[in-house]
């Protein structure tokens, strides 16, 4: 039969009752070193000796005196520290550049269209799928649209139109349908 040459590891009690002293050694250690920090830090002056505890003959003016005193002096202080700009205020005169209001400022002109189609750009989209989900919802609230396939830096956009049209008219009205769908048109020029 063969034998095992293979040494076997000592039981685990050998090993361990080792670890448990330096365990317990570190707690009690821990807890002097605590105790002594409590006793150092709780050490107080020595109790009061009846001589200590007597009061002494007051000199100098009453407490009452001195508190009604200090109300008087913080009153007086209080009274003086009032700001003075409202007095001042009026008498400041100031020179304001005066910029027209949004509302004042003249507003652009709508674009004249010189004869010829247009078309209205809606959007612009990296994918197909995008686009016609939006051509879709276009159409569902009444909006004749196409999509065209453009290449712009080697990169292909797929660009979503009404048009064309030679009505200026036309195009104002598709601009504000296409603004109350949240979308940002563009007119172009028709190839």
């Amino acid at each position: 039969m063969a034998k095992d040459y293979k040494q076997t590891q000592s039981s685990d009690d050998e090993s361990n009752s080792g670890n448990y002293t330096w365990m317990m050694t570190g707690i009690a250690l821990g807890l002097l070193i605590g105790l002594g920090m409590y006793f150092y830090s709780n050490k107080s002056d020595p109790a009061p000796t009846p001589e200590q505890t007597t009061p002494k003959k007051q000199q100098g003016p009453d407490p009452i005196s001195v508190v009604i005193e200090n109300a008087r002096r913080e009153q007086q202080e209080e009274q003086r520290a009032s700001f003075s700009y409202y007095a001042v205020l009026p008498n400041l005169e100031l020179d304001v550049d005066v910029i027209p209001a949004e509302s004042d400022a003249p507003k652009p002109k709508p674009v004249e269209l010189r004869t010829g189609a247009y078309l209205l750009q809606l959007a612009s989209f990296r994918t197909l799928k995008q686009a016609n989900i939006a051509q879709t919802r276009l159409v569902a609230d009444g909006l004749s649209t196409s999509i065209e396939e453009k290449t712009v830096n080697n990169k292909t956009w797929f660009r979503v139109y009404m048009g064309p049209t030679d009505s200026q008219q036309q195009i104002a009205e598709w601009q504000s349908k296409a603004k109350q769908q949240g979308l940002k048109p563009l007119i172009v020029k028709a190839p």
